[in-house]
């Protein structure tokens, strides 16, 4: 599990190495998810195996300030980040906000990418 708090590109992700009930708790915590997301995030960990997986929770003031089609945007750089069309990392959860990667550095790789597309997009 790869969380990014603040969005700055030197900022390295978190290995929480726990079962995905705690893992999801931690993510949750940081993230601020509701009881409802935590429980998806925590199914989802219980279906992956090893596979990296990045969670976002989209910041509302940021939407306001932005739009939300800037966010849905952005997300769907997420997705679509080195995937063959009509591939996306987030189809399998059904939920635009769990992304899988195959590896971890493919996570750093993405979000340097979406910040040289969208400088504000983690701020």
């Amino acid at each position: 599990m790869h969380v990014f708090t603040d969005g700055s590109p030197t900022e390295r992700p978190n290995d929480f190495g726990d079962d995905p009930a705690t893992a999801s708790q931690q993510v949750a915590e940081m993230i601020g998810l509701s009881t409802k997301l935590t429980k998806v995030l925590a199914e989802e960990l219980n279906l992956t195996d090893e596979d990296p997986i990045l969670a976002i929770r989209v910041n509302d003031v940021w939407t306001a300030i932005h739009s939300q089609a800037t966010a849905d945007a952005i997300l769907d750089d997420i997705a679509t980040y080195n995937m063959v069309p009509p591939n996306r990392r987030d189809a399998a959860t059904g939920h635009r906000w769990i992304f899988h990667f195959n590896k971890s550095s493919d996570i750093d790789d993405c979000h340097d990418q979406v910040l040289a597309n969208s400088p504000n997009a983690f701020f």
